[in-house]
């Protein structure tokens, strides 16, 4: 399960996230987010935990903690399945669900 860290500051790096995550079994992949246009970071990472790793409790304990000034907020990443999709079409859909497919073409 992964965890995912926001409120960073912009200048953290892996490797003070590694530090963090190290009493509570280390972390094994770290993902840290960046605006897609800048490139620069977005104070956000998901953190993947080591197998055996106490999750629940470095959650827990890394929540509100301070970090280059900034606190942290820690909790459990969403899988992405429980995202609804989106096509685009959703108002075209619905414009026809209301007037009936024969009267949209008007």
């Amino acid at each position: 399960m992964d965890i995912f860290v926001s409120n960073m500051p912009h200048s953290a790096t892996p490797s003070e996230l590694e530090e963090l995550f190290e009493p509570f079994g280390g972390a094994e992949k770290i993902k840290m987010l960046k605006d897609k246009f800048s490139g620069r970071p977005r104070g956000m990472a998901f953190v993947e935990m080591r197998e055996g790793a106490d999750i629940k409790s470095a959650a827990e304990s890394l929540n509100g903690r301070e970090m280059g000034g900034r606190v942290l907020k820690v909790e459990f990443a969403r899988s992405r399945t429980q995202k609804r999709p989106f096509n685009g079409f959703r108002a075209k859909k619905l414009f026809e669900k209301k007037r009936g497919k024969n009267q949209s073409m008007q």
